[in-house]
């Protein structure tokens, strides 16, 4: 759901009083997709619009509801496709309230079938309580070009109720006040045609399966009905109506297909005229001529002004028009002929003041009118919108499962989850976390063993105590590596705490070792490089011993005792 807050205009100047293109350079606005929400224009108007995109408009397809709208200065510009200028596709769509005020300008440069209209180019729509204004000017009448004030072409049910037509529309081939050609149901309720609608040259193109069908006509409401079974109920035609070959005040010509045309409480004063291009001049005052169908004629009458004035042709049900001495019907929600405002009794305008209902209070919408009269409506509460939302537990944390509302936040409910405990895989927890029972560490492997952990050790490896051990064996180095105790103690009851028998580098630090037997550190057999650093050793007889099998060994020793 979109509203539009205020105004706005696009370009100004776009057209001069005659709806004539002015000079100048203009910013060509740009649609895409399929519009499938709402769009509410809240009362404001869009001046300035201007467009030479094909098959575009404010919108380029509209599957949803425009409603609150207007939109005025506003042109479009373009030599082929199909376009409107609110939307050039509509499917199901709901226009409402809607007003255009704007011109068409295109030159057809080829043989193609062409759609377009001021408001909408193609499609199905429900259009209520909506105005077009302005006019279409064609170059190149030597096509098919399909135009009407609200939609080029109705596809499939297209429904009018409480619409008018002001736009002149002329020179094209199937030209109609609403709708230039209809292959779908069309229903016309409680509308108008002001408009001065003109189709010009015959053109062999395809109206339908009749060779006599291959010419223009002109409609006060629709140029050509190809399919369906068009109703009208409450309409009136004051526009003059000038056809090439078939004019009517409501269809120009209905052809091919068998048609049941009903017309009830109908009249038409505009004068109605066809030319009699390729022999063929149809004119009257409802329909220009049916190939093949049946018109059923209920209350539907032509010509005089004052019957036409006194509104009895409208029958009983006839609250949307306003009827005055002397002047012409109008509808009520817009203006009367000529562009003048009909001099009608105060009616009620209401401004809505809306205090939007919350999930636990309701809310209300208060109308108020100038003149002081005023109502109000309750809005109930929405309630909570239930969401589910889960903070995982971790291995020393609770985690919860807690239900909340997205609108307002309140939590509803919150059930705890455990916190799931360490798991250790060769010592340790995916959190990181270290088994305790792990003694020695080489890289980012852990053990519970130092035999395991020297096992696993290679050559340039570091094994760092984890915890204090002790040893009932000797404990021999026999690669090139460094034994970090950080600060842990070994405790040796074997006749030596620590066999170093390693041609290579072999560093011991940080480490305090007590021998139960002869020696702590013992150096043998291999002229080994033995560094040893921070390293207290108490033992029997020497803390660091190097056999005469070791001759040729370096040995260096630092803060240690």
């Amino acid at each position: 759901y979109y509203k539009l807050g205020a105004d706005i205009t696009l370009n100004e100047g776009v057209l001069d009083a005659d709806y004539n293109l002015n000079s100048g350079t203009f910013t060509s606005w740009t649609s895409g997709g399929t519009f499938s929400g709402v769009f509410d224009g809240d009362g404001h108007t869009i001046y300035g619009f201007y467009s030479t995109q094909q098959n575009g408009g404010l919108f380029s397809t509209v599957k949803g509801t425009i409603k609150n709208l207007k939109m005025k200065d506003a042109a479009y510009k373009l030599t082929w496709t199909v376009f409107g200028i609110l939307a050039s596709k509509v499917s199901g769509a709901t226009i409402e309230n809607v007003e255009v005020d704007g011109a068409i300008i295109g030159n057809q440069t080829g043989n193609d079938q062409q759609s377009r209209g001021i408001m909408v180019g193609r499609g199905s729509a429900d259009f209520i309580g909506c105005i077009v204004r302005g006019k279409v000017v064609s170059t190149n009448v030597a096509t098919v070009q399909r135009c009407g004030g609200f939609i080029g072409v109705a596809d499939s049910t297209t429904n009018f109720t409480n619409c008018v037509n002001y736009a002149d529309l002329g020179d094209l081939s199937q030209v109609g006040g609403f709708a230039g050609l209809s292959t779908g149901a069309i229903n016309f309720t409680d509308c108008i045609n002001y408009g001065n609608i003109t189709s010009s040259t015959a053109y062999a193109s395809y109206l339908g399966n009749n060779a006599e069908g291959h010419s223009s006509a002109a409609g006060g409401f629709v140029g050509v009905v190809y399919k369906g079974h068009p109703n009208f109920t409450r309409c009136a035609n004051e526009g003059t109506i000038i056809g090439d070959s078939y004019a009517g005040g409501l269809i120009g010509v209905a052809l091919n297909y068998y048609h049941t045309i009903t017309l009830n409480n109908i009249y038409n004063i505009g004068a109605i005229s066809a030319m009699g291009t390729n022999g063929l001049e149809y004119a009257d005052d409802f329909i220009g001529h049916i190939y093949n169908g049946v018109a059923n004629k209920i209350s539907v009458e032509a010509g005089n002004l004052a019957d036409y004035r006194a509104g009895a042709w409208l029958g009983d049900d006839a609250d949307l028009w306003t009827i005055r001495a002397g002047k012409n019907p109008t509808l009520k929600l817009v203006a009367g002929e000529g562009g003048e405002e009909p001099e009608a009794p105060h009616e009620h305008a209401y401004t809505a003041e809306t205090t939007p209902a919350t999930c636990t209070e309701a809310g209300k919408t208060v109308y108020t009118c100038e003149c002081g009269d005023s109502y109000e409506e309750v809005i109930p509460a929405k309630g909570h919108t239930e969401v589910t939302e889960t903070v995982d537990a971790t291995c020393t944390v609770d985690g919860a499962t807690i239900v909340k509302c997205s609108v307002c936040g309140t939590t509803i409910s919150a059930t705890v989850i455990p916190a799931t405990g360490h798991t250790y895989v060769d010592g340790k927890c995916e959190c990181g976390d270290v088994d305790a029972l792990c003694v020695a560490q080489v890289g980012d492997k852990y053990f519970y063993s130092f035999a395991d952990a020297y096992a696993a050790a290679e050559a340039g490896d570091t094994i760092t105590l984890l915890a204090d051990i002790t040893a009932d064996a000797i404990i021999t180095i026999d690669k090139a590596i460094t034994l970090d105790g950080n600060g842990k103690t070994l405790t040796s009851t074997a006749g030596r705490a620590i066999n170093v028998d390693c041609a290579g580098a072999v560093t011991i630090e940080d480490l305090t070792i007590v021998a139960k037997g002869e020696r702590a550190i013992n150096i043998i057999n291999q002229p080994a490089n033995v560094t040893v650093n921070n390293v207290t050793a108490t033992a029997k007889n020497y803390a660091i011993m190097m056999a005469t099998s070791a001759a040729g060994a370096d040995l260096v020793v630092n803060d240690s005792d």
